[in-house]
C-alpha cells in the first residue's frame, strides 16, 4: 500500500513540473503548440493582408498569408495550444478565432464576407472548435480534440481595443 501511495504522489509531481516548466509566451497573440514530448514549439506569426475580388456578380473580401504553408507542423488528432492574450479573464470563445485555410498555389485564404446582387452574405471562415481554461496570469491553454489535415491559424483580439491596427496571425499545419 505504501509502494503505491509513493507511486500516485510522484504521478502526481510529475504533472506539476511539466505545467510549472511550461511559460507563457511572451506577446500578445502569441501561441505555443504543446508537443507529444512535453516540449512547446513557438508558432510562426504573419501578418494578414485582405484582398476583395469581383467575381461576375459577387464581391469578396478575403484574408490573405503568403505561402501555401506553414513552418511549424505536427499530425492530426488532439492538439492542445497555449495562447498569450491581454488577460484571461474573457471567455476564450469571445476574442480567440481558430481558423482553416484554404490552400492555393502560394497563399492561403479565408473568406471574409461577400455581397452578391441579392445584398450581404455571411464569410464562409471556418472555424475551428475549442476548448479553452485559463493558463498562467494572460495565456489559455486550448484543446482541439480532432484537428484534421491542413493549414490553420489563430487571431486573438484585444476586447479592450476599439480599433486594432494589424491583425497578426500564429500558423501551423497538421499533416
Amino acid at each position: 500500500m505504501k509502494k503505491i501511495a509513493i507511486i500516485l504522489i510522484a504521478a502526481i509531481a510529475s504533472f506539476g513540473l511539466f505545467a510549472q516548466n511550461v511559460e507563457e509566451p511572451n506577446f500578445i497573440g502569441e501561441a505555443l503548440l504543446l508537443n507529444a514530448d512535453e516540449t512547446t514549439t513557438l508558432l510562426e506569426k504573419q501578418t494578414v493582408q485582405v484582398t476583395t475580388q469581383s467575381k461576375m456578380v459577387v464581391i469578396v473580401q478575403n484574408m490573405v498569408l503568403n505561402g501555401c504553408c506553414a513552418g511549424v507542423r505536427t499530425e492530426a488528432g488532439k492538439i492542445q495550444l497555449i495562447v498569450r492574450a491581454v488577460d484571461n479573464n474573457s471567455d476564450p470563445m469571445s476574442i480567440i478565432q481558430v481558423i482553416k485555410f484554404d490552400v492555393k498555389k502560394t497563399k492561403r485564404l479565408a473568406e471574409l464576407a461577400s455581397v452578391g446582387y441579392g445584398g450581404a452574405k455571411s464569410g464562409k471562415m471556418k472555424l475551428v472548435s475549442f476548448t479553452g481554461k485559463k493558463f498562467g496570469t494572460s495565456s489559455y491553454l486550448l484543446t482541439i480534440p480532432n484537428i484534421g489535415p491542413g493549414e490553420y491559424g489563430i487571431i486573438v483580439s484585444n476586447p479592450n481595443i476599439k480599433d486594432e491596427k494589424i491583425t497578426v496571425v500564429s500558423t501551423f499545419g497538421i499533416n
